[in-house]
């Protein structure tokens, strides 16, 4: 039966992010516990531990770089040993021509005419050494005669069986990562789940204190967040190449609210009080930016350009 892909329930930030924020929102609910236990028991201190346990052991899965790595690694190896059975193929060519010069049915024995399909494929290419270390046996008084050696005849089999090995261990391993991933994405998904239990507990609990209400938002913006939870929302593109800007320092003045924006350009302010506001970004390759509002209570969804610093000419 075929397995259904497994995807994050976050989005528009990477796995070590997500689980920066979610240990950062840990933090905070720890200090903030009392707060959380009395509007939900279950929100207690070994919530918290539970969930520091499973940040700790996410933490310590390999990543889907380091998966990448290993195979990289061991996709090198099967490089080589092809590299290796082909370069001992050819060798023996020479002392084929040598021992049967104008027999071109033995020379095909020996694999002149099988050599070109059988080197494009690792699994064939192993098969073909196999063949020819048999054909090679068979001929070895001739081979041996014109300079040839039965260790070199030999090396075929164990070239072969060399090839077979590292190319199972790169099957293998590329299985491997296919359900470490779907593990990994399993608990980053668990972990993602009591991140939002927690972020929307806060929003009752501090729903009169926009500071705390603001700290337990879900980490990556507003592509994580309920619209209807957010008093302010939006994006930063370029202005000349259109592409999102990451990393804007974002503030809310007055109310001394901060975010950055995410991989998507995006960010996202929580429940605020009406009244008069200024955004200000800032980010060290554009010009400052400053947009003034009103806020009556209703989210609001913004779409802003950030000119880039003018480079002076050389």
């Amino acid at each position: 039966m075929a397995h259904q892909k497994v995807d994050r329930d976050f989005s528009g930030i990477t796995d070590a992010e997500m689980l920066s924020g979610v240990q950062t929102m840990h933090d905070l609910f720890v200090v903030d516990v009392a707060d959380f236990t009395a509007f939900d028991a279950g929100l207690d201190v070994a919530f918290a531990a539970d969930l520091q346990t499973k940040i700790t052991d996410a933490l310590a899965l390999k990543d889907d770089e380091q998966w990448g790595d290993d195979i990289a690694v061991i996709t090198q190896q099967v490089r080589e040993k092809e590299d290796e059975c082909r370069d001992h193929f050819q060798d023996l060519k020479y002392f084929v021509i040598e021992a049967f010069p104008d027999d071109i049915a033995m020379k095909n024995k020996l694999g002149f005419d099988d050599y070109d399909d059988a080197s494009r494929s690792t699994e064939m290419l192993a098969k073909f050494m196999k063949q020819v270390l048999l054909a090679a046996t068979a001929q070895s008084v001739a081979l041996i005669a014109k300079g040839y050696t039965q260790l070199k005849i030999d090396a075929f089999g164990t070239l072969s069986d060399e090839l077979w090995t590292v190319e199972h261990d790169q099957e293998q391993l590329k299985k491997d990562r296919l359900v470490a991933t779907q593990d990994r994405i399993f608990a980053l998904n668990d972990i993602w789940t009591i991140a939002r239990r927690i972020s929307r507990a806060s929003k009752r609990i501090y729903k009169d204190n926009p500071a705390k209400y603001h700290q337990y938002l879900l980490p990556g913006g507003a592509g994580n967040e309920e619209p209807v939870d957010l008093s302010a929302s939006g994006d930063f593109t370029d202005s000349v190449t259109q592409q999102r800007v990451q990393g804007v320092d974002v503030q809310l003045v007055p109310d001394n609210l901060s975010v950055n924006t995410d991989v998507q350009g995006s960010f996202a302010f929580g429940l605020v009080p009406t009244g008069s506001k200024t955004i200000n970004a800032n980010h060290p390759q554009y010009e400052p930016f400053t947009h003034n509002f009103e806020y009556e209570g209703t989210p609001l969804e913004f779409h802003f350009e950030l000119v880039p610093v003018a480079v002076p000419p050389p």
